[in-house]
């Protein structure tokens, strides 16, 4: 993604600006937004922090420390594969165990 939309490029006079309503122009104005040209061309109504925030993410700034890129294998965790028929003995236990002791009485049963 290109930092570059994010430069601001100058502060417009709300009165300037057009697309928008007078009612929503008054809004902004009166929430604290300001209309600013961004590098792209586009209008955008910002609070003084916004601006500072995507001034901040436009500046290319040169880290103390480099940075590590922990390889992507690393990070990974392992998927260790079931044995199916543990799966299906820890899905259908109760109902084994059901069968099971249905087939113990018949077998009490029948003695």
């Amino acid at each position: 993604m290109s930092k570059e939309k994010f430069k601001v490029v100058e502060e417009l006079d709300p009165a300037s600006v057009t697309g928008i309503s007078e009612l929503q122009r008054s809004h902004y104005l009166a929430l604290g937004y300001k209309p600013f040209l961004m590098s792209n061309g586009r209008i955008k109504w910002l609070t003084e922090a916004n601006r500072v925030y995507r001034t901040a993410r436009t500046t290319h700034h040169i880290p103390l420390m480099p940075v590590t890129h922990k390889s992507r294998q690393n990070g990974r965790k392992k998927h260790r594969r079931k044995s199916p028929v543990l799966v299906f003995l820890r899905e259908n236990w109760l109902f084994i165990l059901i069968i099971l002791a249905i087939l113990a009485v018949i077998v009490f049963v029948m003695r």
